[in-house]
């Protein structure tokens, strides 16, 4: 899920606050967000301050995702 967000941001397809309202927000990280150090973020696929484009196209290597639900549990029921 994560990465098709990503690349949907980086094609200009969804602005910067659904892409950190999809990822980062349900993030174990997310106090990076909230107190503005994207720069120190931790290696996700999500953080814009990565790039993930090179020459050759995009590469993903070393980046992680670190995406998990707020409370699985609840997800669970209400399936």
């Amino acid at each position: 899920m994560s990465l098709n967000e990503r690349l949907d941001f980086e094609e200009g397809k969804i602005q910067a606050s659904e892409l950190f309202t999809k990822t980062c927000c349900n993030c174990k990280n997310w106090i990076n967000l909230v107190t503005h150090k994207m720069d120190f973020c931790h290696k996700c696929i999500n953080n814009p301050g990565i790039p993930i484009k090179s020459k050759s196209g995009y590469s993903i290597e070393e980046l992680y995702d670190y995406y998990t639900p707020l409370n699985p549990k609840r997800e669970k029921i209400s399936q």
